[in-house]
């Protein structure tokens, strides 16, 4: 009975060996298998962020666009405002330059005339001191007139070079 019991005892001993080997076994590859899962979660999030960071800096760079944009429409409404502007005050000046025009030559015709009846045999009543503060006033009168007509004409130069710059902008723009 003794060697019946060694017996048993030796096989139960055998099969707890074998049992824990296999055991063992299985720890080991479910060890394997979360070590390989957790490492294959790393991945992902490490690409999920990196695909983040991707879109976000493409957003940014959207919007800066999208900034850009905005800022150069803007730029472009402010030219041709200042461009419509500048017609305006062009047309203004000419308008003023023709004025000025008109009125020296009603001035040089009024001092022609001055002159001419200035002549002996001019209408009686008229004293030649009278006559010429006439001559002089309208002389005055012509020079103020000539005046203007010159800073009239500088300031239709003007605004005539800023309205073809300011088309030549746009063009760019239009262009570019």
């Amino acid at each position: 009975m003794p060697k019946i019991l060694i017996g048993i005892s030796i096989l139960l001993m055998t099969l707890s060996l074998v049992f824990g080997l296999l055991n063992t076994n299985k720890v080991k590859g479910l060890r394997n298998e979360l070590v390989t899962t957790i490492s294959a979660r790393d991945m992902s999030e490490r690409a999920r962020g990196a695909s983040e960071k991707k879109l976000k800096a493409k957003e940014a760079a959207l919007a800066t666009e999208q900034s850009k944009a905005t800022a150069a429409e803007a730029k472009a409404t402010t030219a041709e405002a200042d461009l419509s502007k500048g017609q305006n005050e062009k047309a203004e000046f000419e308008s003023k330059l023709q004025g000025s025009e008109s009125q020296i030559a009603e001035l040089q015709k009024r001092v022609a005339d001055a002159t001419v009846a200035g002549v002996p045999g001019s209408p009686e009543g008229v004293s030649p001191n009278e006559m010429k503060a006439m001559l002089d006033d309208s002389k005055q009168q012509l020079e103020a007139a000539e005046q203007e007509k010159a800073v009239l004409a500088d300031k239709v130069k003007m605004a005539q070079d800023k309205v073809a710059e300011m088309e030549q902008d746009k063009k760019r723009r239009e262009s570019g």
